[in-house]
């Protein structure tokens, strides 16, 4: 059975992680899960190939559980980071405090003016470290997060991140897979994640409505499972129209191909992708000529390398 890595204190999200992925493995768990809270359409038992379906569905929801709680984790080091930055500055400033009344009315006069000239040349210094924790608070509000989930009382698993477009290249994200519980956590990571700083995505000048997925799994990785799983994946983002996997043996490659009906569906999903981990790496997606899908055409470069 799977089971996501949890720190010696589990948090509510892992603790509700890893008992859906304990009901999956069951029969009565797959119907009940897939059917019962993710589907409109009706089990039949005289088709064997929905119940293959729901297993495949399934493999796929297993690795979005392991992955969501991944994306937490970097996101809430990201945010421990940004904490520490606003606490030391918070430290440097009451070290900075003069205690005016041991002062002559000359001493304390010069001491405010020189505090006073600081204040003009910094009008953004935080006022002290009992704020930050409010500063923390508000960026992430500000990234959307709601602290709701999945499920009628909102107590399920947090969505992915789905960043919204504002205006040509820039977006914010729309809402936020961190849980508290999660973000005053801390666990050792790959550093390589550990120790980079939040960066917001751009879309590049050239856009289509492919994307094309590189290395996302080894060659040797390579089964009939992989193009439903991606093609899962990306429907989140929208209507997918084609999605295709292609394997170059001689370059050990792998690339994925994944269609949108709209533009907007490709951006979204590349603005999301592109900030996302998997297989312990940052996922590494472009953009791909539409003509060139059409026509089969798959060792191109991609519209932005």
């Amino acid at each position: 059975m799977s089971k996501i890595k949890a720190s010696e204190e589990q948090s509510e999200l892992e603790i509700e992680a890893n008992e859906t992925l304990k009901k999956l493995d069951t029969r009565s768990g797959l119907v009940d899960i897939y059917l019962g809270n993710q589907a409109d359409e009706e089990y039949n038992p005289a088709n064997p190939n929905d119940f293959e379906k729901i297993i495949g569905k399934a493999k796929a929801l297993k690795k979005e559980l392991a992955a969501r709680v991944e994306r937490e984790r970097i996101l809430k080091k990201q945010i421990e980071i940004q904490q520490q930055q606003l606490l030391n500055k918070g430290k440097l400033q009451d070290e900075e405090e003069e205690d005016y009344t041991e002062m002559t009315a000359e001493e304390a006069y010069q001491a405010r003016l020189r505090k006073s000239q600081g204040h003009l040349e910094n009008q953004d210094a935080p006022q002290g470290s009992n704020r930050s924790d409010n500063k923390i608070k508000k960026m992430m509000e500000a990234m959307g997060w709601k602290g709701k989930g999945l499920g009628k009382q909102e107590q399920g698993i947090l969505n992915p991140l789905v960043p919204k477009l504002t205006d040509g290249n820039a977006a914010i994200i729309e809402e936020s897979a961190i849980g508290l519980d999660i973000m005053m956590k801390n666990e050792d990571r790959n550093p390589a994640i550990q120790n980079q700083q939040f960066i917001p995505v751009q879309l590049p000048q050239i856009r289509s409505k492919v994307l094309l997925f590189r290395d996302l799994v080894g060659i040797e990785e390579v089964d009939e499972d992989l193009r439903e799983e991606v093609k899962f994946e990306c429907e989140k983002y929208g209507e997918v129209l084609t999605c295709l996997v292609h394997s170059v043996p001689s370059e050990q490659l792998v690339k994925v191909f994944v269609e949108y009906r709209f533009q907007v569906e490709a951006d979204n999903a590349y603005m999301d992708f592109k900030i996302r981990e998997f297989n312990n790496k940052l996922i590494d997606v472009d953009f791909y000529g539409e003509d060139l899908l059409r026509q089969r055409q798959f060792n191109h470069q991609s519209l932005n390398m």
